[in-house]
C-alpha cells in the first residue's frame, strides 16, 4: 500500500541517519571541527535511535534491517571480519599517501605515482579472480587470501624512507590485488 511504502522510506530514513549520526560523531571527535558536545551528542543519538530501532525490529515481521540474520553464524563472521576488513582496507589510500608525503617528504605526484600501484593490483585482478575460485575452491581462496590480504595492509607499516621504490611498489601493487581479490 502507499501508507506502507512511505512509513518504510521514514523507516530507512530514520536507520541510515541513526547511523550516519553515530559515524560522523565518531568522525570528528577530537578534530575540534564542532563544539566539544556535537561529536558526543552526535554519538549518543545515534546509539538511542539504532537502540529503538532494535527494539523495533525485534517486534516487525519484516524490519529493514533484519538482525534475525546475525544469528546464522556464517553470515555473522562475514559482516563482522568483512567489516573490520573493510575498516583496514579503507584506510590505505588515505593513509599511504600521507605516509609517502609527510613522513617521507614525497611531492603529491611522487605519492601519487607509487600508490597508484595499488590500483593497477586491484583492477590486474579482475582478469584472473574467477580461474582462481575455480582452481582453489571460493571458501580456500576466501581464508587464505583473507590472511594474505591483511598481511599486505600490515606490511605498508614497515615501509621506510631506505625502502627501494620498486619493493614499495611491488607490495602496493600485490596489495591491491589480494585486497580486490578479497572483495
Amino acid at each position: 500500500s502507499r501508507e506502507g511504502g512511505a512509513s518504510l522510506n521514514i523507516l530507512s530514513g530514520l536507520v541510515a541517519g541513526n547511523f550516519s549520526a553515530y559515524w560522523l560523531g565518531l568522525t570528528i571527535m577530537g578534530r575540534d571541527l564542532l563544539p566539544r558536545y556535537a561529536p558526543v551528542a552526535l554519538v549518543l543519538f545515534g546509539v538511542v535511535m539504532t537502540s529503538l530501532y532494535v527494539l523495533h525490529a525485534r517486534r516487525a515481521a519484516a524490519p529493514i534491517l533484519d538482525l534475525r540474520l546475525l544469528r546464522i553464524a556464517t553470515f555473522k563472521a562475514g559482516v563482522v571480519g568483512g567489516s573490520l576488513f573493510r575498516l583496514g582496507v579503507g584506510a590505505v589510500p588515505f593513509l599511504l599517501p600521507l605516509m609517502f608525503q609527510l613522513g617521507y617528504g614525497m611531492t603529491a605526484f611522487q605519492s601519487g605515482m607509487i600508490t597508484c600501484a595499488a590500483a593497477a593490483g586491484a583492477i590486474s585482478m579482475k582478469f584472473g579472480a574467477a580461474t582462481m575460485i575455480r582452481r582453489f575452491g571460493f571458501k580456500r581462496l576466501l581464508l587464505v587470501n583473507g590472511l594474505l590480504a591483511s598481511l599486505s595492509i600490515s606490511i605498508m607499516g614497515f615501509l621506510s624512507i631506505s625502502t627501494p621504490i620498486l619493493i614499495s611498489v611491488g607490495l602496493l601493487f600485490a596489495g591491491g590485488f589480494l585486497r580486490s581479490l578479497q572483495f
